[in-house]
């Protein structure tokens, strides 16, 4: 939010709206109230008595890394799967210490990690390593689905360079993997059947996650030692062990970060940098030749006021539709339809049943989709650029009286690993955002986007009793240089989705003014990240981002003269007789 703020300073009002919410004049008070809301102090939550890393000076890396090959069977099933059968992967796992920060703690921890050879006969020396998003989604875990990292992240890259995949510290086939799929999925059994109000609903849910808190710390599990400082000391680990054991064949790495990825490239950045004045630098920014950051998520952001993205995404679709004589002819009146139904769903739930197993025990359950429930759906079918051209598809389907698709099924597992997740946006995001800010986010959805503020309110991210959680979670609030923007020369493209409902375009343009060799470009029909290998596979995007990404890398240091395939790319809108195609991709 803090971003949308600067955004009614330097965009003419937005065409005389604040992102099309308020009148020009509410909006410059908007503006004032919130400038001084953030010269004011946020409200202080009693923190638990601990040691930062900023306390303890680092030694150089005590450990010497190295790869302990297994079969990639072992290390993620997802693998026998594998789209990529002509390149041999190499799998294995890389010891690196629980706590980089502290000279004298012994105690270690697992990071599965794939390599993929280029299939180019004379590759590039510096390989790409991917960083996935989340916080805590683990990529190994769906590394060949559909749509999963080789189609998105390996493929695109393979025709020139070595790419490497991990999963991040607690997360997915890395060992541990800090889950708390049984809390979550026994809480969303229980609720699904019940009309809560929304704290009720966020009250209960951060219960379940205490009680996995709880659950973990009494196994052992320190879980201040999950955070992006540590996660950036492990890219050198890796980066170390696999060019001592020859599996990379230049100290200079590519990073290409998507999402929460994205910020963990702009720590490695800052970490890594020889003018950072930090106790605790564990890499050499020498060692970075390139960055590719997509979906921008940067430190000087918070994830809270993601219901402004949903707003600002929600408003192009409709808009743009609207300017469409085929999308209006064939979805006339869009916007007021997909109200119509929020409403009718608010005041008539969907009742339905299923059948979930817990623990060996198949049961009958009963579920209700209410408004939020509807809300969520067409929210989360706005993921990539397809789906977003389905969207206006969805909402007459269901305008129609098909409502098969808000018929939820709970998952057993969840697609983020919500403790190492928590552990993460707690101290480095939620914990710094103010009452007043809640507050004021929540009266523009009130006013102006209702059918959205019950979704908000219930969401892991922008719900104000999160911080209930967060103080529970016991992890201090990171320092300032941590939630500052990071400043670099190192080559940087930071690449924006026009259609991203997680992080919006904006985000990327704060990050750019830190990035003195960055380039940033927007992609009109995109949503939340897999531009490259989206290009690679959609006709939709015609090849374009992949294109200019791969032009960047072979010269990361050269601006890109030609972008102008952008241009070409435009939302072909599914109509009522194509099919409605709508991929599930984690955030």
């Amino acid at each position: 939010m803090r971003l949308l703020y600067k955004k009614v300073n330097t965009m003419s009002c937005f065409h005389k709206r604040l992102l099309g919410l308020l009148p020009c004049t509410l909006a410059w008070l908007l503006l004032i109230l919130l400038t001084a809301a953030l010269s004011a102090p946020s409200t202080v939550y009693a923190q638990p008595s601990a040691i930062s890393p900023e306390a303890v000076v680092r030694p150089a890396l005590a450990m010497t890394p190295t790869l302990q090959v297994t079969p990639c069977a072992d290390v993620t099933p997802a693998l026998s799967l594998s789209s990529i059968p002509s390149t041999q992967a190499i799998c294995g796992y890389v010891a690196v210490p629980l706590d980089h920060f502290s000279p004298t703690h012994t105690q270690t921890i697992s990071l599965a990690v794939v390599i993929y050879p280029s299939t180019h006969p004379t590759p590039t020396t510096d390989a790409l390593f991917i960083l996935h998003g989340g916080p805590a989604a683990s990529v190994l875990k769906s590394v060949s689905v559909l749509y999963g990292v080789e189609r998105f992240y390996v493929l695109p890259f393979l025709d020139q360079r070595d790419v490497v995949v991990f999963d991040q510290r607690g997360t997915g086939v890395s060992l541990p993997a800090l889950s708390c799929s049984s809390e979550a999925y026994h809480h969303a059994l229980e609720t699904i059947g019940q009309i809560q109000t929304d704290r009720d609903f966020i009250d209960s849910q951060n219960a379940a996650y205490v009680a996995c808190r709880q659950r973990l710390q009494t196994a052992g599990h320190t879980l201040e030692a999950y955070n992006s400082l540590q996660n950036a000391a492990d890219v050198e680990q890796i980066r170390q062990a696999l060019l001592y054991d020859g599996y990379i064949r230049s100290p200079q790495i590519n990073l290409y970060g998507a999402s929460y990825g994205t910020r963990l490239a702009l720590t490695i950045l800052r970490e890594w940098s020889p003018h950072h004045l930090s106790p605790y630098q564990t890499g050499d920014e020498a060692n970075v030749r390139s960055v590719m950051i997509e979906g921008v998520y940067p430190p000087e952001v918070s994830g809270y006021s993601r219901p402004f993205a949903i707003v600002r995404s929600l408003r192009l679709m409709f808009d743009q539709c609207s300017a469409d004589p085929a999308c209006n002819n064939a979805y006339p009146d869009l916007e007021n339809v997909f109200i119509g139904l929020a409403e009718h769903f608010r005041q008539e739930p969907l009742t339905y049943t299923f059948t979930a197993t817990v623990e060996g025990e198949t049961a009958t359950y009963n579920g209700i989709a209410g408004e939020q429930t509807f809300v969520d759906l067409v929210v989360g079918s706005m993921l990539n650029v397809d789906s977003v051209a389905a969207t206006p598809q969805l909402i007459y389907t269901i305008q129609q009286g098909n409502t098969t698709r808000l018929q939820i099924k709970p998952s057993p597992t969840e697609a983020i690993d919500r403790a190492t997740n928590f552990s993460i946006v707690c101290p480095e995001d939620l914990m710094r955002v103010s009452d007043f800010e809640y507050a004021m986010m929540f009266s523009v959805l009130e006013s102006n986007f209702p059918y959205l503020k019950s979704s908000a309110y219930r969401s892991n991210i922008s719900s104000p009793r999160m911080q209930n959680l967060c103080q529970t979670w016991g992890i201090p609030l990171v320092s300032e240089a941590m939630r500052s923007r990071v400043n670099s020369a190192v080559p940087t493209l930071v690449i924006a989705g026009n259609y991203d409902i997680n992080t919006p375009p904006y985000f990327g343009e704060s990050a750019l003014q830190g990035l003195s060799q960055g380039q940033l470009i927007t992609i009109p029909n995109l949503a939340h990240a897999g531009a490259a290998g989206l290009a690679a596979h959609l006709p939709s995007l015609k090849g374009c981002p992949h294109q200019l990404m791969q032009t960047f890398l072979a010269e990361p240091a050269t601006p890109l003269a030609d972008t102008s395939c952008l241009e070409e790319l435009v939302v072909n809108w599914k109509l009522p007789e194509a099919a409605l195609f709508l991929p599930v991709i984690s955030r």
